[in-house]
């Protein structure tokens, strides 16, 4: 199915969220680019005075404005979020193999800062205490989950889908880590850390 312009897309979407907000039948947003609209409702279906039928539109735009008008994130979205969150810090204690506990041996564990959600080592014997990741360790892991921008007012993308990727930065000013858009200052997206653990 073609699609128009941006505001023609939006409306698309409103009409078609609209409409079945009131009806019984199917709604699926499948992918990040195809959505299915239409009736589906086969136990009632009467060839004298019903008919079922799906429509499939192929866009990114018309998926993304469906997305947002049914509140899509909003309801399965913490749940993705906290499993990404546990595959990354699975991934990241892998990354780092077994680091030894400087004082008893012990193999450390990787564990989140609760405050801030950054990552540390430590040993599980609390006694002796936590260790700070290396920046270029986690530099080299947070490179590697190829996590992409998505900024849509990057203005080095002349305010179009930034393509850069999410990386770790070093604030000098504060001297700590954040995480932005590998073209930043360019494209000024930042994101926190519990984006990612």
């Amino acid at each position: 199915m073609a699609v128009g312009d941006s505001k023609e897309r939006s409306g698309r979407a409103e009409t078609i969220a609209g409409a079945s907000k009131g009806h019984p039948g199917a709604n699926c947003v499948s992918s990040d680019r195809i959505v299915w609209f239409g009736s589906l409702n086969i136990g009632s279906h009467d060839s004298r005075n019903t008919s079922e039928a799906m429509m499939r539109i192929d866009s990114t735009d018309v998926a993304r404005d469906f997305i947002r008008i049914w509140r899509v994130e909003e309801i399965i979205g913490p749940k993705e979020t906290e499993k990404e969150r546990e595959a990354n810090l699975e991934a990241l204690s892998e990354f780092m193999g077994q680091q030894p506990c400087p004082q008893c041996g012990r193999p450390m564990e990787v564990k989140i800062n609760q405050r801030e959600r950054t990552p540390f080592l430590a040993c599980p014997r609390r006694e002796h205490g936590t260790v700070k990741i290396r920046f270029n360790t986690l530099e080299a892991f947070i490179g590697g989950l190829a996590k992409h921008c998505g900024n849509t007012d990057c203005t080095r993308c002349n305010h179009t889908e930034c393509s850069g990727l999410i990386v770790l930065k070093w604030n000098r000013q504060r001297q700590r880590p954040f995480l932005s858009c590998e073209h930043y200052p360019d494209c000024k997206r930042t994101v926190p850390f519990s984006t990612l653990f």
